[in-house]
């Protein structure tokens, strides 16, 4: 809560003990109304002595309390009106001061852009470059894995049979016709299950 004074006096509210509690100043770790009271009329005797707004027109009550005895300071009296200006020579110029900082840059809005100048001619082309050095062939790297045998392909289809060529002219025997005989074996030899031929 907020102080009533300097503004105004304080009025503290009433405060009672409790039912039965009779005051014992020798009880010193009991609180009493009667302790409380007391001080709330120690505070309303200074400020009923000192009254309300005790530093008056001054920064505090302490600056007021400095100027008793010597006597408050009277208003100020108004200003005298300005004397004639004297006629004395002109004093000598005094020295040049320092240079002071230089001042921000004026905000004037830029100008336009001139025109493009016309493109000069292209110069001449520059004579070739000697080649450079062939550089040396970098090792060779070691050989990778053989990678998996991929999937047999299917069989192609089979081709469509070329026609059978026209039958040759039957050639002339010459010589005498001979006789074939075929026996399971040859006259006066052992059976051999051979065939044998007689063109005699």
């Amino acid at each position: 809560m907020a102080a009533s004074y300097p503004g105004a006096t304080y009025s503290p509210r009433t405060k009672e003990n409790k039912a039965g509690v009779i005051y014992d100043a020798n009880k010193k770790t009991i609180g009493y109304v009667e302790d409380v009271t007391k001080l709330d009329d120690e505070v309303v005797a200074i400020e009923t002595e000192l009254g309300t707004l005790p530093k008056g027109g001054f920064a505090s009550v302490r600056a007021r309390l400095d100027t008793i005895g010597s006597g408050a300071t009277g208003p100020t009296g108004p200003t005298g009106p300005t004397g004639p200006t004297g006629a004395g020579a002109t004093g000598p110029i005094g020295p040049t001061g320092p240079t002071g900082p230089t001042g921000p840059t004026g905000a004037g809005a830029t100008g336009p852009i001139g025109p493009t100048g016309p493109t000069g001619k292209t110069g001449p082309t520059g004579a070739q470059g000697t080649a450079g050095a062939q550089g040396t062939a970098g090792a060779t790297g070691p050989t990778g894995p053989t990678g998996p045998t991929g999937a047999q392909g299917t069989a192609g289809a089979q081709g469509t049979a070329g026609a059978t060529g026209p039958t040759g002219p039957t050639g002339a025997i010459a010589g005498d016709v001979g006789r074939i005989d075929v026996s399971a074996t040859a006259p006066g030899a052992p059976s051999t299950n051979d065939l044998w031929i007689d063109t005699s």
